[in-house]
């Protein structure tokens, strides 16, 4: 954005809560989200879609008392940001009272992210983001005539600048933008079917990596081709990295201040108390070298902090907004999270496990399942139970090599149970890829697995 675009927004911003103070607000807060998106999608060598996208959100969150309401519009012009605050200001009769959410003031203050690592000048044509999106279709299906279909390849790229101002004169802006390309592979052979997805991301689109989409999509979907059920009993599993990733975010309720609040959390009486082995370390992170971002201050413009969430298996502290650190009588671990459209929540910004202590290649001594694919995890999973069962694929591993590929098999189990009887974690820290999340590679002992 511009310096001019920049301080008319401010502008714009004031002059809302301006308004808010003339109809009889206490205190006002503003977020307000712009963005803007190219997709690009190949199909049969030509491109299917080619869409751009922009979207404004402007979203307040006021006080009256002991009350606190919220109200978002999707125009800018006046006589729409009038009503948005108007609104607001009626919905303050419908709620109860809320001494514990207040509106912060940290005084006049001024904060700005524009971290390289989030946000980076690019001027690739779009004549080269077409030519990828064409060349990664093209390239799966030249893997063989195996590959009957490259279903879904294509390159996006998005855009996006927030503010957030309250009445006390906080000013807080941050920008981001982000490339992905993505392909896959759909392999027909002898009646059997298999297909696999994969993506990369980056900051810069010189440095998305299409060849790992490419070669892990055709490797794995050709690699389960020949699934099939194991026999239903209690295996060792080993997620791959995404999937462990995508396993434990099930079930990140724990760290929620929030929920604890609201009854949800099942960890909400276990602070300082043991809920994992000793080797478990996890850390929420803000500038973490590795990441694929770096977040400096949360939604109501407290500075972010490295904050340690289990130590030694016992967890120390949730994930802490203003509201949610009242409520407990408790430090704010200021991890306030809040969109234009949304009400006061709480949110991680870069988890990072500490190494375990086994040498990485012992875990795959003996026959484990590695999981490749989970499906159906978010209906067959309950976080606050810890109770899942969903589907899952890849491949029986003996002493580290492949023996058979694995497809159509259920894992159930209750998460917090297995949490507390690990046993065995490497030693080397992996990240997922978006990079939000690094973690060693964890054995999982004798999880049910439903198949034939």
């Amino acid at each position: 954005m511009t310096p001019q675009e920049l301080n008319h927004t401010w502008s714009i911003l004031q002059q809302i809560m301006d308004i808010s103070r003339s109809k009889g607000a206490d205190a006002t807060e503003v977020i307000y989200a712009r963005g803007n998106g190219l997709s690009l999608k190949a199909e049969k060598g030509a491109i299917a879609e080619s869409k751009i996208s922009g979207s404004q959100t402007c979203g307040i969150r006021i006080t009256k008392g002991d009350r606190v309401a919220t109200c978002y519009s999707e125009s800018m012009d006046e006589n729409a940001l009038e009503q948005m605050v108007s609104q607001a200001m009626e919905n303050t009769a419908y709620v109860k009272d809320d001494p514990l959410q207040k509106i912060q003031d940290l005084g006049q203050i001024e904060l700005n992210n524009l971290s390289p690592k989030n946000f980076s000048q690019d001027d690739t044509s779009i004549e080269k983001k077409i030519e990828l999106s064409l060349a990664l279709e093209q390239k799966i299906l030249d893997k063989g005539p195996e590959v009957k279909n490259a279903p879904y390849n294509g390159v996006s790229e998005s855009e996006g600048h927030s503010f957030q101002a309250n009445s006390f004169g906080l000013k807080a802006y941050s920008r981001s933008r982000s490339f992905s390309c993505y392909t896959s592979a759909l392999i027909d052979s002898n009646g059997k079917q298999s297909m696999h997805y994969h993506s990369s991301i980056a900051r810069k689109f010189s440095d998305l990596d299409p060849q790992s989409c490419i070669d892990k999509s055709y490797e794995v979907a050709s690699g389960l081709l020949h699934g099939s059920p194991i026999p239903t009993g209690s295996y060792d599993v080993i997620f791959e990295h995404d999937t462990l990733a995508e396993f434990l975010s099930l079930f990140s309720i724990i760290f929620s201040a929030r929920s604890a609040m609201e009854g949800k959390n099942p960890f909400k009486d276990k602070i300082n108390t043991a809920i994992a082995p000793k080797f478990l370390n996890l850390s929420d992170i803000p500038n973490y070298a590795d990441a694929y971002g770096e977040s400096l201050f949360d939604s109501e413009g407290f500075l972010h902090r490295e904050t340690s969430l289990i130590e030694e298996g016992v967890l120390k502290t949730f994930l802490h907004n203003s509201q949610t650190s009242r409520y407990f009588d408790t430090a704010n671990t200021f991890h306030a999270s809040r969109t234009s459209r949304g009400t006061l929540g709480v949110g991680s910004t870069y988890k990072v496990y500490g190494p375990g202590p086994i040498p990485e290649q012992q875990l795959f001594d003996g026959e484990v399942f590695y999981v490749i694919d989970l499906q159906g995890t978010s209906s067959g999973s309950d976080p606050i139970s810890g109770d899942f069962s969903f589907g899952a694929s890849g491949f029986i591993l003996v002493n580290g090599q492949k023996q058979r590929a694995v497809k159509g098999v259920t894992l159930s189990g209750n998460f917090y149970q297995i949490l507390k009887t690990l046993q065995l974690a490497g030693d080397k820290i992996h990240p997922d890829t978006s990079r939000s999340i690094f973690l060693p590679k964890i054995r999982f002992e004798k999880i049910k697995i439903a198949g034939t």
